[in-house]
């Protein structure tokens, strides 16, 4: 068995940076939409679902504002991301613009039971929004 020994970074070094330091944030999911950044995430809360952030930069490095929830719906759906919590931003294949923000429900009761929310993006003065839909489909898109 061999085994290596690093002495040296070969390549270029690992660029980092903290956005809101002092926060807790969990849950990252990024999208770029016309040149600029959306990174949404929420507070660590563990199994309990919390209201969303969405933050922006034009540099992925920053610096970073937050407009806020990116939610729209009842009071409750608000305030816990229709009881989930942010996972993946998916590009749709094929359309222009088109995003679908996937969720994580978690069921703290039975961890196997775990279910996921899947919301078309919609963007309000450029700002990334997710609205609740009993139903929708890929047709959504073809509506902007």
């Amino acid at each position: 068995m061999t085994s290596l020994l690093w002495l040296t970074v070969v390549g270029p070094l690992l660029t980092f940076a903290r956005i809101f330091p002092g926060r807790f944030n969990e849950a990252p999911a990024m999208l770029k939409f016309r040149g600029r950044y959306f990174l949404f995430t929420s507070d660590c809360t563990g199994w309990a679902s919390n209201a969303a952030r969405v933050s922006v930069a034009e540099n992925i490095f920053g610096p970073w504002q937050e407009p806020g929830n990116p939610c729209i719906g009842t009071g409750k759906q608000i305030a816990n991301t229709f009881g989930s919590q942010s996972s993946f931003i998916l590009p749709v294949q094929g359309k222009r613009d088109a995003f679908i923000f996937m969720a994580d429900r978690w069921n703290s009761k039975n961890a196997i039971d775990g279910r996921y929310v899947w919301l078309p993006v919609e963007f309000r003065h450029g700002v990334p929004m997710i609205a609740w839909h009993d139903e929708w489909d890929l047709g959504f898109f073809d509506k902007k």
